[in-house]
């Protein structure tokens, strides 16, 4: 029987309990002081919980086109929700 592989690369963020991350996270962007990285982060964190609504576990890369968000806006968002449940 072989096992899932997933990527084991640094560009891919693998995450369970996302909705839980989402919902945490989104109270952290909230006392983000840049106003615009703040707008793209809570963006962001709301198409996620659309694209993710029916998934509990997501990989996903930490910088992609679907997202409006700049790439470190992106980026900061998934080492949030990565770091948001220990």
């Amino acid at each position: 029987m072989k096992k899932q592989l997933w990527p084991a690369s640094t560009q891919y963020v693998i995450l369970d309990r996302i909705h839980q991350r989402i919902a945490k996270v989104r109270v952290g962007v909230l006392e983000w002081s840049d106003h615009q990285a703040r707008q793209e982060a809570l963006d962001m964190l709301n198409g996620a919980s659309l694209l993710y609504a029916h998934q509990m576990t997501v990989i996903g890369r930490r910088v992609e086109e679907r997202w409006t968000a700049t790439p470190a806006v992106q980026e900061r968002v998934w080492d949030a929700l990565e770091t948001s449940i220990a």
